[in-house]
């Protein structure tokens, strides 16, 4: 039945990623959003900042774990290289 047009989806069902389904969410994010950040930083601003900061911070660190992991298979086939030529 969610396949139908029209359908109700079940209690914690997936809605299908559509146009109408993301146009949906942003216009949800646009109503909630502004309250949800009023109310976080009427109850705490110096934790609204650091959750903030901390969200970025954690979307930054899966980059930077790839570089350095790249640079260590840079290392290692370096090393490997070397030791073939001797």
């Amino acid at each position: 039945m969610p396949r139908r047009r029209g359908a109700y989806l079940m209690p914690g069902a997936q809605r299908p990623i559509n146009e109408t389904n993301i146009k949906l969410a942003v216009t949800i994010a646009q109503a909630c959003l502004p309250d949800l950040l009023s109310t976080l930083w009427a109850l705490h601003p110096v934790r609204t900042c650091l959750m903030m900061v901390l969200h970025i911070v954690r979307g930054i660190f899966p980059a930077f774990r790839g570089y350095s992991q790249a640079m260590i298979v840079d290392e290692v086939s370096r090393a490997v290289i070397f030791e073939a030529e001797f």
